[in-house]
């Protein structure tokens, strides 16, 4: 078997030089009348010759039989609440069997948990926090078995919970806020990167300010002042390294938000009160005018 020490044996009177397909061996190789072969290989799977003097030769065919080796076995899984998880495990032969295991125990019976490939693959449905775990497999070809291990680790997913909000520009100063809310292993690991219309802001230099809300939950802000209160379009990028989330707001102009100024406003009110005096002065002109035309008759 592959990996197995082996020795070559050739029996003569005469010196013996080794070879090894059709290659003299190195003596450090040989030793007296044997020939050691250590940790074999299947590329040492070949004719050696063992030739006695300068005629008499030998040849030993050596075949070298390989263990089972994994073609594809389980890995490190991360996933998010809700997921699908997928894992493997494949030998490079065939009849053989294959048995799951969850933290070194017996995968429990579950509709989320299904076997197929004759149990070469293993899908665990929907995920849950609670599948975190270790997941290893046993594969058995006769009474040769062979083990390989990887795991399954779920997060809660990162969700926004409050995005910012539209803003007019005014005299004040403008803040845009996010919260979010992830899973406690990686709030520590949870970053915000605000954005101008899609771009750094390389011209804006802000106030930034991160705050931990609870153990799950964190919320960032945004405060421009002064002349980096630039109209457009903000946006925050949420990541945890793994997953990522945006959420956009924008700064408007006044007359952008409203359509109209605030003198425009009023000027339309005090026209629209003009035009119905000017209308009801003109129906009553009319209604008078009516009048004295049919006492005449």
């Amino acid at each position: 078997m592959e990996g197995d020490d082996i020795t070559l044996e050739c029996i003569g009177t005469d010196y013996i030089t080794w070879y090894h397909d059709g290659e003299k061996m190195e003596a450090s190789d040989v030793y007296g009348q044997s020939l050691q072969l250590k940790n074999i290989t299947e590329e040492q799977a070949v004719i050696y010759t063992c030739k006695l003097g300068d005629t008499e030769e030998k040849n030993i065919t050596v075949n070298v039989k390989s263990y089972p080796k994994f073609t594809e076995k389980p890995e490190r899984l991360t996933k998010t609440v809700g997921e699908d998880a997928v894992f493997k495990c494949m030998l490079n032969t065939e009849n053989y069997t294959v048995q799951w295991f969850g933290n070194w125990k017996p995968l429990p019976a579950s509709e989320r948990y299904v076997l197929d490939n004759a149990n070469t693959t293993l899908t665990i449905h929907n995920v849950s926090k609670a599948d975190t775990q270790t997941i290893s497999c046993t594969a058995t070809v006769g009474n040769f078995s062979i083990s390989a291990e990887g795991s399954l680790t779920v997060y809660d997913p990162l969700r926004i919970t409050s995005p910012p909000s539209d803003k007019v520009l005014g005299d004040d100063a403008v803040e845009f806020c996010v919260e979010v809310e992830t899973d406690a292993a990686t709030l520590n690991k949870t970053t915000f990167t605000w954005k101008k219309d899609n771009a750094t802001l390389a011209n804006i230099k802000p106030a930034i300010e991160t705050m931990i809300l609870s153990v799950t939950k964190m919320k960032n802000c945004l405060k421009l002042e002064g002349s980096d209160r630039i109209i457009g379009q903000y946006t925050c990028l949420v990541s945890d390294r793994r997953r990522s989330k945006s959420a956009s707001a924008n700064l408007f102009a006044p007359e952008t938000m409203t359509g109209l100024t605030s003198g425009a406003i009023i000027g339309i009110v005090v026209g629209s009160i003009f035009a119905i005096t000017l209308v009801a002065a003109i129906v009553g002109y009319v209604c008078y005018k009516q009048s004295r035309s049919n006492r005449k008759w």
